[in-house]
């Protein structure tokens, strides 16, 4: 069977699917042929549109500045990264698929990991602050984790966005320090008087 998509005239609004066949469909004269036409505009359009939005959420997705990860909801591995990942820890995007967390490091251990996999797939969210994360390079920075469940294409995935906090946690226990400084010297005034 033959399908031509052509636009009948150039005026027309968009493209036309025309199916010929032999007409009647089991006759023996084949001088006859049936040709249907389908208008196929909203199609091409919805198919641009959907093209361009997967175009916009890529970007998006590598331009973050935040850490991304994509997970396979039923294993828990690591399907896809973002390349600020990358630019986090210092490895290749590579060294992160097929991961699970804490094989990454943001999980103390296995046991840690399944806990809080088990309350993400229960409440479709989950939220950590002030993680500790090891560098390629081996030092360690504080991240925040917020991660949740979302469908793609009709399947459950596992979005974790991983953003770097170690400056904030350093500007708060420099914050801290001096709280307790001047608590302890408001203690001992106290105590002269």
């Amino acid at each position: 069977m033959l399908k031509l998509n052509i636009p009948l005239r150039p005026s027309d609004a968009g493209p036309c699917c025309s199916t010929p066949g032999p007409f009647p469909p089991n006759g023996t004269n084949h001088e006859l042929i049936l040709l249907a036409i389908e208008d196929i505009t909203e199609r091409k359009q919805l198919e641009a549109a959907a093209k361009v939005s997967e175009v916009r959420y890529r970007r998006l997705f590598e331009a973050a500045k935040d850490g991304i990860l994509i997970l396979n909801v039923s294993s828990g591995k690591i399907v896809d990264a973002n390349p600020f990942m990358s630019d986090l820890l210092g490895y290749p995007k590579e060294y992160f698929l097929e991961k699970e967390l804490w094989e990454i490091g943001l999980f103390q251990d296995i046991k840690a990991s399944q806990v809080a996999f088990k309350a993400l797939q229960t409440r479709g969210y989950l939220r950590y602050d002030h993680l500790p994360l090891k560098t390629n390079h081996g030092g360690q920075i504080a991240v925040e984790l917020v991660s949740n469940v979302y469908q793609e294409d009709h399947q459950d995935v596992i979005q974790c966005n991983i953003r770097d906090i170690s400056e904030r946690s350093r500007l708060e226990k420099a914050l801290v320090i001096p709280k307790c400084a001047t608590g302890d010297s408001l203690r001992r005034r106290r105590m002269r008087s």
